[in-house]
Parts: C-alpha cells; sequence; structure tokens
C-alpha cells in the first residue's frame, strides 16, 4: 500500500475518532436545544428536526441519551396518545433542565470563543509574556481556559 493510502487511512481514523469523542456533548446540546424550541417532543421528530438543521443521528445514539437525561432529572418524559396514531413518549425540560441547557450554551460559547482566539493568534508564539515581573497583562497576555466544574447554582 503506498505512503499516502497509509496517511489517508490513519487521517481517517482519527477524525472518525475524534468526531464521536466531539460530538457527545454537542449532541446533547443540540437534542434539549430541539426538545426546548419545540416545547416538548417525541423520538422520532427530535431525529427529524435535526437532520433537517443538517445533524444527523441515528436511534442507537438518541434513545439512550434521552433515557439518560431522564434519569438525570433533566428531562421529563411522558406517555400520550395523539387523536390519530399511536402512544409516543413525549419529552420536555424540566425546570433543571432549563438551566442546565442556559449553562451548556454559555460554556459552549466560551469554548468558542476560545477556539476563534486561538486560530486569531493567542498560540502564534511561545515567546509571548506570561504576566509577572515584565509581563503586561495585556494584548499579549496568555489565553485561560476555565472550566468550572461542580453543580447549578
Amino acid at each position: 500500500m503506498p505512503e499516502s493510502d497509509m496517511f489517508s487511512d490513519d487521517l481517517g481514523k482519527a477524525l472518525e475518532k475524534w468526531r464521536s469523542q466531539s460530538r457527545k456533548g454537542f449532541l446533547e446540546l443540540c437534542l434539549l436545544a430541539c426538545v426546548k424550541g419545540a416545547g416538548r417532543s417525541y423520538g422520532f421528530a427530535m431525529l427529524d428536526s435535526m437532520a433537517g438543521a443538517g445533524l444527523d443521528v441515528g436511534e442507537g445514539s438518541l434513545y439512550p441519551l434521552l433515557a439518560r437525561l431522564v434519569r438525570e432529572g433533566v428531562l421529563d418524559a411522558a406517555w400520550d396518545t395523539p387523536p390519530e396514531g399511536h402512544p409516543r413518549k413525549y419529552y420536555k425540560l424540566s425546570s433543571f433542565g432549563e438551566r442546565y441547557l442556559e449553562r451548556l450554551g454559555q460554556e459552549r460559547d466560551k469554548d468558542q470563543k476560545a477556539y476563534k482566539a486561538i486560530l486569531s493568534g493567542a498560540c502564534a508564539s511561545s515567546e509571548r509574556p506570561r504576566g509577572g515581573a515584565g509581563g503586561s497583562g495585556g494584548a499579549g497576555a496568555r489565553l485561560i481556559v476555565n472550566y468550572k466544574i461542580g453543580g447549578l447554582e
């Protein structure tokens, strides 16, 4: 096998692994935003809505995530039978879920802002001043990504 094909295979595997890891939290955020936008929704409608937005999600990813979010108190679930059709399990955000979604969105925005700063040159030189003696703390200051771990307020 030519070296370029091996590189392409390795790159494909690495990208698939990254995509899988990156998508887990992003899918949760999108799912919760989808439920909030609908007020309440059932699984197939969520799959359809997210596919329409360009996010392809399989049932094998959606339903275990929904079950976990119900178990954790982020979503409330109840069976309902529409006037036509079969019974469906509808999901809606709990009051905790509403606060949780808000915080997830804030964290995602903060991460996106940090990524944009890095692309704009925040990491362009490892010789930048780090503050303290001789450091400006201004435009050349290092970018610090701060994650808060713990419960919601």
